[in-house]
């Protein structure tokens, strides 16, 4: 049996904190800050997932999720992004994958 991807393995912690994240109240979502994120070891590899959170012109909240898992050699890493649109009346909407490549967190 063949392992997961290493890209699969980071997808997983992205999903499980954007779950965790869409369900945080608008205003709870805004004390996070711009960088809020945790340390792993996926598979016995370090790896990360850091959170971004901004204030967007319209009102809503953008939050973006980044992970990163380290390689068999320690000079490639695997990495993925999630993200959604959070408005104060508590509406979430997904982002596009246009939006994730523009995202300059």
């Amino acid at each position: 049996m063949f392992a997961r991807s290493r890209g699969q393995q980071i997808a997983d912690p992205i999903q499980v904190r954007l779950r965790t994240l869409r369900e945080l109240p608008y205003s709870e979502l805004l004390t996070l800050g711009a960088d809020a994120g945790e340390d792993l070891v996926i598979d016995g590899r370090e790896a990360g997932i850091r959170v971004f959170v901004e204030r967007q012109s319209n009102g809503a909240v953008r939050v973006v999720v980044q992970g990163m898992v380290e390689g068999f050699f320690p000079f490639i890493r695997w990495g993925g992004a999630d993200g959604f649109y959070k408005l104060p009346g508590g509406s979430v909407t997904s982002m596009t994958t246009e939006e994730l490549l523009d995202c300059q967190p």
